[in-house]
């Protein structure tokens, strides 16, 4: 079972003999999460700009990609490419492309406008797309603001 408050992350493993749990925490609030079903891994982001993977297995820290946004929030996480990719943006409107096990950023996509990125999502079929959502004006808050093909 995995419980998540404030800045606390939990893989609780219950039995009848006894409960444990393996937990660390972001030093920020966490601001996204998102599960990689490929690896069985959940990935979270934080206010401060730090993304963390963790394996479900185990409860246990994977991988901690530190300032990932330079230090600008985790606004949001998506997963593509079968779960090979993680996708994140920023409360500055940047987005990357990340390989997920290694932490590597593999595209830097360029900010058209400032503003925060509340929404990816990211095909795998017939060739992977990308599509985004700022905060704006248009239908309540959110507005697509590009859409193009990753190759």
């Amino acid at each position: 079972m995995l419980v998540a408050t404030y800045t606390e992350l939990a893989c609780v493993q219950l039995s009848r003999d006894k409960v444990q749990a393996a937990h660390s925490s972001h030093d920020h609030p966490i601001s996204a999460a998102v599960y990689v079903p490929s690896y069985n891994l959940l990935a979270t982001g934080c206010y401060g700009g730090t993304i963390i993977l963790w394996d479900l297995s185990s409860g246990g820290m994977v991988i901690e990609y530190e300032h990932a946004h330079q230090g600008a929030a985790v606004s949001c996480l998506a997963v593509g490419f079968g779960g090979r990719r993680l996708l994140s943006g920023s409360s500055t409107g940047e987005i990357f492309v990340w390989n997920t096990l290694t932490g590597l950023v593999l595209m830097k996509l360029e900010k058209r406008d400032p503003r925060e990125v509340i929404g990816i999502l990211a095909g795998d079929a017939a060739g992977p797309a990308l599509g985004a959502a700022r905060r704006g004006a248009v239908f309540g808050g959110w507005r697509w603001c590009w859409c193009s093909r990753l190759t």
